[in-house]
Formats: structure tokens, C-alpha cells, sequence
């Protein structure tokens, strides 16, 4: 009698436990990868409707700076550079220990226009203007040559030579050049005057002249003309800079994150619903248990009176 007590018990016991387990909590495993600029991970993984995170467990994939990026930034108000920063859509972390500082510069520029393309030499030292419009007084540190193009000229000349000559040597040359005409003549002396004028021929050219006055003193005529042309002529662009007291250029060096594996372990959460099944299950099992425990204990008295 007293095993066949025992079965019918241990029935109720699996009978319970089955029942409750059926809805009891169920557990799920997400496997996430992610960037952290700290070796103190705290990864918020997604949300899952139902369950909650019950655990995670974090492995390191790739180590801290595996890739360095050296970032120039200018005119930082202080010795301080931005700690993060997002290249390649992964957020990078100063070393602060490899990061430079230095003042920085002010930075403006001069033109010096029509200038001659082949001798040319912008000042050491002059006063220009910053990107916002304030002076201050740079040293060169670098010219650029822009393109050759022709600019317009007008050049003065005197000649002189005897009142009844038809002709004039220029200065130290053999060319005769006819000095009584009705406007100064340039065609085909176009190099002989511009040396005469202490112009470079290969810069300059002649395009006209007329004839500006007169004057006779003794036998001597002095004629003086101006001439028309053109001269080869470029744009210099020169910078100038100063330092900076109130500002600070950064050389900073970042480095990529930890690349971190997150083995998320979910626990479901029970709904309202299978909280009411499970306890209604629960006070049903009880209740059968009770039931038959009763009815075991009768049967058992009414057969001790039998007997």
C-alpha cells in the first residue's frame, strides 16, 4: 500500500512540474559586434520585445589603436583637442601622450600685380591682412607665379640731335633712327628703342607713338615722344605669416577603438496572460493533488475499519 502511495505522489510531482514548466520563462542568445573608445564596455544592446537582458559576456576582437590617424587641427583656442573623433564612420580616441601642440600662425596674403615674369622678388617682410580682415606684420613664406598675360604701357623718350639732322645714333648702338618725321617711327626699331629706354625687348613691345613736343638750344634739337605698347607682365601671390599668441595648432594623433564581440543572453518576460495560465495551472494541480491525497487517506481508513 505504502508504495503504491508513494507512485501516486510522485505522478502528482511530475504532473506539477510539467505543467509549470510548460510556461515557464524561455532564454535566447544574440551575438552582437561593436566600437568602444573604453576598455569599460557597456554595450546597450537592442531591445527584444518580451525578454529582458539577463547577461553579456564580451570578448576583445581587435585591441585599441590598431589604426593611427594624425589630424591637423588649427587654431584651437587651448592646448585641447577634441577627445573623439569620427573617421570612417568609427569614433576614434586622442592620445593625449602623442598629441603636439604648437602656436599657430596668421596666415595673409599680398598680391603684387604686373610684375616682371622673369626678375622678381617679393619683400622679406610687410604689413597685410588675416582672413578677417586684421593687420599684422608677416614674414614671407612662400610666392606663387601666376600666368603670364599683356598689360597695357605708355613710355616717354627724349632724343636729341642737330637742327638740320634728318637722323639720330642711339646711344651706343650703330642704328640710325629718323628723327625729323611727322610721329616717331617703331616699326623695325622696335629693339633699338626699348634699349634706348632701358626696357627689356623680350618683356615689351611697341605698338605706336606720337611726338609730345620740342625745343632747340644752340644747334642741338631735343625731341621728346611717347610710346604705345605693351609689356609681358604676371601676378605674384605672396604669403605671410606671423604666430599666433592667442591660438594653437594641433598635431593629434587618434587611434580606432576596441572592436568588441557582445554574447547577449535574453530571459523572456512573462505576459500578463501566462502569468494567469501559469497560476491557474498551478492552484489546478494543487488542487487535483489535494484531491487525491483525500481520497487516498478514506480509502485507507475505510479499509483499517474493515479490517
Amino acid at each position: 500500500m505504502k508504495k503504491r502511495t508513494l507512485s501516486i505522489l510522485f505522478l502528482i510531482a511530475a504532473l506539477m512540474f510539467s505543467s509549470i514548466s510548460a510556461y515557464a520563462a524561455e532564454n535566447m542568445t544574440k551575438t552582437y559586434i561593436f566600437d568602444s573608445t573604453s576598455k569599460a564596455f557597456n554595450y546597450q544592446p537592442p531591445v527584444k520585445d518580451g525578454y529582458k537582458v539577463a547577461d553579456i559576456k564580451y570578448t576583445v576582437l581587435e585591441e585599441k589603436g590598431k589604426d593611427v590617424v594624425i589630424e591637423e587641427i588649427k587654431a584651437l583656442k587651448e592646448k585641447k583637442a577634441p577627445k573623439t573623433k569620427t573617421i570612417k564612420s568609427k569614433k576614434y580616441v586622442l592620445d593625449e601622450r602623442k598629441t603636439t601642440y604648437q602656436k599657430a600662425k596668421k596666415i595673409g596674403t599680398y598680391v603684387y600685380e604686373a610684375r616682371n615674369p622673369n626678375d622678381f622678388t617679393a619683400d622679406n617682410e610687410r604689413e597685410v591682412k588675416d582672413e578677417k580682415g586684421k593687420t599684422f606684420k608677416g614674414i614671407l613664406e612662400s610666392t606663387i607665379k601666376g600666368d603670364i598675360y599683356d598689360k597695357a604701357i605708355s613710355v616717354d623718350g627724349t632724343f636729341t640731335g642737330d637742327v638740320d639732322s634728318e637722323y639720330f645714333y642711339f646711344a651706343n648702338s650703330g642704328t640710325l633712327y629718323p628723327i625729323n618725321t611727322a610721329a616717331p617711327l617703331w616699326n623695325g626699331y622696335q629693339e633699338d628703342i626699348l634699349t634706348y629706354l632701358n626696357l627689356s625687348p623680350s618683356a615689351y613691345r611697341i605698338t605706336g607713338g606720337v611726338w609730345t613736343g620740342e625745343s632747340v638750344s644752340g644747334n642741338r634739337l631735343t625731341k621728346k615722344a611717347r610710346f604705345s605698347g605693351t609689356s609681358k607682365v604676371c601676378d605674384y601671390t605672396a604669403t605671410y605669416t606671423a604666430e599666433d599668441d592667442t591660438k594653437f595648432d594641433a598635431s593629434a594623433v587618434y587611434l580606432s577603438p576596441y572592436k568588441v564581440k557582445a554574447v547577449v543572453t535574453y530571459e523572456e518576460t512573462l505576459t500578463t496572460v501566462k502569468k494567469v495560465i501559469l497560476a491557474g495551472a498551478g492552484i489546478a494541480v494543487l488542487a487535483l493533488a489535494a484531491a487525491i491525497i483525500i481520497y487516498i487517506l478514506k480509502r485507507r481508513k475505510r479499509e483499517e475499519i474493515n479490517e
